[in-house]
């Protein structure tokens, strides 16, 4: 009897325990939900989606899980698509292989096309936003048994005086020989972007039948640069030809014909080209509002050299180059496997391992051709006015002082200052009006 007593003491005592145990669970699951509620209330409040008017004109086509190498999420209940890959974008990686070839290239051809710079400070505080995909054109690779095509690849801010180019320069790029359908736009917007006038530039893209998609972030050469090598990686293949321009340059090919001039570097074995900025300025140097009634190389008939004058960094660009080849921030020169190696980021280059397994032979056009700058229009002055403040105490800050102070002393530039250079340029622009 005894013992049957202790046995039931046992088991009630055991039922009690794992009762217990039970509700203590189920009270640990309560709280860690309440927790969670209360936390996604608390973030949601503090949640700013963008606003509706310029959320719809940017909101992606597609919904799928991951498209150009970014994966879909949402923020604010607003979809949108970011690039998360499986090592930190913002952490450098050196192999001693990658190195090894870099300090081989550097002694054969030395830097004054390729970029040997290790990653700075730029690259490890850039914010690299979002992506949107609004366009009904689709980006996509063709058949491989296609010929090489002829891209360009352009990135334009919504915001600020530039998308008033957006008509000269597609008009001047279809003239050379580039077709509508390869043309690739990609849009910087910010939440301060005024819709209506993103509305007017997208209209436009959309009437010219142009892919573009959209960059939701603060404009950096570096973040702009790691979402074209999305695009091009993604949007053309190896043998391909990579036209690469800001909306204010307008390159010059001999003949006027890139398809003429990409056979000749093809016969030739160039596989790119360099140019050099020629900037283009108003008959007398004030930074003047673009006037439709005239063509835009007749209203700045002037070519300068302002780069170098107003240490605004080197004027070099790469204009064109082989698919199988990548080029820097800013375009400025060629970046190489290494250079995406050092940024975690050899996954978004044409190169599976550094130093690659069939490495294209680094073969330029041998005369620099012309880059014609529209920079320097009505709105110059207040922008550089911003990059000032917006950059005081940095290297570029410093350089965009002195920019202002040049502008504000010249009320525009000073044409007869010989430092820049300046000359008439007709012949380019009688060219331009054929």
């Amino acid at each position: 009897m005894q013992t049957n007593n202790i046995f039931f003491r046992y088991v009630e005592h055991s039922r009690r325990r794992i009762l217990l145990g039970v509700l203590s669970k189920s009270v640990i699951i309560i709280i860690a939900i309440l927790l969670f509620w209360i936390k996604s209330s608390v973030q949601e409040k503090k949640c700013k989606p963008l606003p509706k008017s310029l959320y719809d004109l940017i909101k992606s086509q597609l919904s799928v899980e991951n498209h150009h190498g970014y994966y879909r999420f949402f923020q604010c209940g607003q979809l949108f698509y970011h690039d998360i890959p499986s090592k930190k974008i913002h952490h450098t990686f050196f192999s001693r292989s990658a190195e090894e070839y870099a300090g081989k290239i550097k002694k054969i051809r030395g830097t004054g096309y390729i970029d040997f710079q290790l990653p700075d400070e730029v690259f490890k505080n850039v914010d690299y936003g979002y992506v949107s995909f609004p366009s009904k054109i689709t980006c996509k690779k063709e058949q491989e048994q296609r010929k090489p095509a002829i891209y360009l690849s352009s990135m334009i801010t919504a915001d600020g005086f530039r998308p008033i180019l957006i008509g000269y320069f597609v008009e001047h790029y279809a003239k050379l020989g580039i077709l509508h359908e390869n043309m690739l736009f990609t849009i910087q917007v910010s939440r301060l972007t005024d819709p209506d006038e993103l509305k007017i530039l997208i209209t436009k893209l959309i009437e010219w039948n142009v892919y573009y998609d959209i960059y939701l972030g603060n404009w950096t050469s570096e973040s702009l640069m790691f979402h074209q090598a999305h695009k091009l990686l993604f949007c053309t293949k190896k043998k391909d030809w990579i036209v690469v321009a800001d909306s204010d340059e307008f390159h010059e090919y001999p003949g006027k014909n890139i398809s003429f001039f990409v056979k000749e570097m093809t016969i030739k074995g160039y596989n790119f080209a360099n140019g050099i900025f020629l900037d283009r300025i108003s008959t007398d140097g004030s930074l003047v509002e673009i006037d439709d009634s005239m063509h835009l190389f007749e209203q700045f008939p002037l070519g300068c050299r302002v780069h170098l004058r107003l240490g605004l960094g080197t004027p070099k660009k790469v204009m064109i180059f082989r698919g199988a080849l990548r080029i820097n921030r800013g375009h400025h020169r060629l970046a190489l496997c290494w250079f995406w190696q050092r940024r975690n980021q050899l996954y978004l280059s044409p190169w599976s391992t550094c130093p690659p397994q069939n490495a294209e032979k680094i073969s330029p056009y041998p005369k620099r051709l012309n880059v014609h700058h529209f920079k320097w229009l009505k709105g110059q002055l207040e922008s550089s006015e911003y990059k000032a403040q917006a950059y005081f105490g940095a290297p570029t800050g410093d350089s965009y002082v002195k920019v202002v102070d040049y502008l504000r002393k010249c009320e525009g530039l000073c044409i007869d200052d010989p430092k820049i250079k300046c000359r008439r340029t007709e012949v380019y622009s009688k060219l331009a009006l054929e």
